[in-house]
C-alpha cells in the first residue's frame, strides 16, 4: 500500500489555497470579458478570457463543499457568505431601480454569493439527522423558484415582480448542481470503501485521510462533474433560463478537481476576508479602467 500511496500522491499538487487563487484569477478574466461586452467591445482575447472564466465557478463550488464539511463554525462561514450576498443584492437593487444611473445592464450580472450561500445551506442541512434534514428542501425550493422566475421572463418577456431579480441565483441550477455532485462524491466514496474493506477484511479506518481516499473522492467528483456539464450543455434550453454558450468550457476545471489534495493550504484571516473583499473591488477597478479608456 505504501508504494500505491506514493504513486497517487505525486499527482495531488493543488491545495485549497491554490484552487482559490486559480478560481479568483479565472473569475477576473471572465469579468474583464463581461465588462468589455458591456462597453460594446469584442475581440478574440476577450473571448478567450470568457472561456477561461468558466473554470472559476466549479472551483468555487468545490471549495464551498470543502468549507462546509470542514469548517468549525458553519454559522460564521454562512454569515460571511450572507453579508456579501446581501451587499451585492442591495447594489443590484439600487442600479436596477434607479434608471438615471445608467447601469440597468448590471442587474443581469447576478449574485454568485447567493448561489454559494444557497448551496452551502443545502449541504449543511442535508447532513443533519431526523427532521432537520427536511430543511434542506428550503434551499432547493429557493433555487427552483428563482429558476422558474428567470425561465418565465426569458420565455414571455414579462417581468416577474413576486421574485425580484436581485434575489435570484446567478446560474439557475448550474451552481447548485456542481455543489451537489461534489458533496455526493463523499457519500459514494463511503459506499466504495465499505465494499472494498469488506472484501479485503480490513477496517475502513485504514483508508481514512489517506491519499487513496482523496483520489477516490477526486475521481468520483470528476466523473459526476463532467456528466453534469455535458447534461447542462445538451439540455441548456430546458435546465437553464439563460443560454450559457461557453459553459461547456467548464470541463477544463475537471483537471484541477483531479489535482486537488484535500489540504486547506495557506488560509490566514487576511486571505479569507481579502478574498471576499476582492470580489466587488476588482469589478469596480475593471469597470473604471474600461470607462477611462473607452468613454
Amino acid at each position: 500500500m505504501e508504494n500505491e500511496l506514493k504513486s497517487y500522491k505525486k499527482w495531488q499538487i493543488c491545495d485549497g489555497f491554490a484552487l482559490k487563487i486559480i478560481a479568483l484569477f479565472t473569475m477576473t478574466l471572465d469579468h474583464i470579458a463581461v465588462v468589455a461586452t458591456y462597453f460594446g467591445i469584442g475581440n478574440t482575447v476577450f473571448d478567450i478570457f470568457m472561456i477561461l472564466g468558466r473554470i472559476s465557478l466549479p472551483l468555487f463550488c468545490l471549495l464551498i463543499v470543502e468549507g462546509v464539511l470542514h469548517t468549525k463554525s458553519f454559522k460564521i462561514y454562512a454569515l460571511r457568505l450572507g453579508v456579501m450576498a446581501l451587499l451585492i443584492s442591495t447594489f443590484l437593487a439600487i442600479v436596477g431601480y434607479i434608471p438615471s444611473l445608467g447601469l440597468e445592464q448590471a442587474k443581469s450580472f447576478g449574485n454568485i454569493f447567493l448561489d454559494l450561500l444557497i448551496g452551502a445551506t443545502f449541504i449543511y442541512f442535508i447532513k443533519k439527522d431526523g427532521l432537520k434534514k427536511l430543511l434542506s428542501l428550503l434551499p432547493l425550493l429557493f433555487v427552483s423558484l428563482s429558476f422558474a422566475a428567470n425561465k418565465y421572463e426569458a420565455t414571455t418577456g414579462a417581468v416577474v415582480h413576486w421574485f425580484p431579480f436581485f434575489l435570484r441565483t446567478q446560474y439557475d441550477f448550474i451552481s447548485f448542481a456542481f455543489i451537489l455532485v461534489f458533496y455526493l462524491a463523499y457519500l459514494i466514496k463511503d459506499i466504495y470503501f465499505k465494499a472494498r474493506t469488506s472484501n479485503e477484511g480490513v477496517s475502513i479506518d485504514l483508508y481514512a485521510g489517506t491519499d487513496i481516499e482523496r483520489v477516490v473522492i477526486n475521481t468520483i467528483s470528476f466523473v459526476l462533474f463532467i456528466t453534469i456539464v455535458l447534461l447542462f450543455h445538451v439540455f441548456s434550453g430546458v435546465l437553464t433560463a439563460k443560454y450559457y454558450d461557453t459553459q461547456i468550457f467548464a470541463l477544463f476545471a475537471g483537471a484541477f478537481v483531479l489535482l486537488y489534495n484535500g489540504q486547506r493550504g495557506y488560509n490566514s484571516k487576511y486571505f479569507q476576508y481579502g478574498g471576499y473583499i476582492y470580489y466587488p473591488i476588482h469589478i469596480l477597478v475593471i469597470a473604471l479602467i474600461f470607462y477611462l479608456l473607452y468613454l
